[in-house]
């Protein structure tokens, strides 16, 4: 059977572009009115900003819906990684197919983000294309998203920068922190019935397990390592009003809480490379050799007892 090709189109919402990165199977390009399509997002609107094309070539895929999925599940992994990157959601909206004769058809439509947060970049614009390329096919690979639960993680993530109150963002960066921490035990322990079972009785015993056996130390983040769950704890059992008695409430857990989950996503990436620091004012600095800091300032690479 003759090797066929189709060429599929996904204009993308949100996404700011350095330079023009090809990558594995797909090609981005700006929009002519990139610029202004990206001020507009900048000041808080969803505006198209950017062109994915990913062009397959087949002989098994003759149905146009076997063609769309294919170049779907191709370009997921990339808008996952830059919304992580970027921390707005990066998503397409109507998919088009050229034809052989160079006709654009339209296939569907895919609703826009509902809202776009505030941005708040991991990865710097310039270092985003070498972060994308590094990390894609471990997260394209078989299974890793379910394994990891990283897309629900970082749904929850992305939806934090949305909120209004600060108990609420708390819980929504919280939450990520759970579920990676799951993910990360339900796979480890699937086999063994007698250690999963010592999982059951809090959330919290997840999340100390999993940030000891990635190495990250909690008290890193947070100096009393009991305090991030004694936060959540206060706000989810005794509602919205708990506030500490002296300062204004949360800003400095929201910062270290911001931190550790950055840390946690990042690693479970296997990522290496630049990377901004929220808990220092944006600082970018290498991961992952320079995300923890000793008694005297300087920095270290992660490893040893985490919690």
């Amino acid at each position: 059977m003759p090797m066929v090709f189709h060429t599929v189109l996904f204009p993308l919402w949100n996404l700011e572009i350095w330079g023009g990165p090809r990558l594995d199977g797909v090609n981005l390009r700006r929009l002519d009115n990139y610029e202004e399509a990206l001020q507009k997002v900048k000041k808080g609107q969803e505006a198209v900003t950017a062109i994915a094309e990913i062009t397959l070539e087949t002989s098994n895929l003759q149905k146009q819906h076997a063609v769309i999925e294919e170049a779907t599940l191709r370009l997921r992994p990339y808008l996952l990684l830059f919304t992580l990157a970027q921390g707005v959601w990066i998503d397409w909206t109507a998919r088009y197919k050229v034809r052989a004769d160079g006709r654009v058809v339209f296939i569907d439509g895919h609703s826009a983000p509902p809202t776009r947060p505030h941005p708040s970049d991991l990865i710097w614009a310039p270092y985003q294309e070498e972060y994308v390329k590094q990390c894609a096919p471990l997260v394209s690979s078989s299974g890793f998203l379910e394994k990891t639960l990283f897309a629900i993680a970082l749904s929850w993530r992305t939806q934090a920068n949305e909120q209004v109150f600060v108990e609420t963002e708390v819980l929504f960066r919280y939450t990520p922190l759970e579920a990676l921490s799951w993910g990360f035990v339900k796979h480890t322990y699937s086999g063994d019935p007698v250690k999963m079972a010592s999982f059951t009785k809090s959330p919290e015993d997840k999340v100390r397990h999993f940030l000891n056996e990635i190495g990250l130390p909690l008290k890193e983040f947070f100096p009393h390592a009991d305090e991030l769950f004694e936060l959540r704890n206060h706000i989810v059992h005794r509602g919205m009003t708990y506030e500490r008695s002296k300062r204004g409430p949360f800003a400095g857990e929201i910062l270290a809480l911001r931190g550790l989950l950055d840390c946690c996503f990042l690693t479970v990436l296997g990522y290496r490379g630049e990377y901004r620091d929220i808990r220092r004012r944006g600082e970018h600095r290498k991961f992952p050799e320079e995300i923890i800091t000793d008694s005297v300032g300087n920095v270290r690479p992660p490893g040893g007892t985490a919690c």
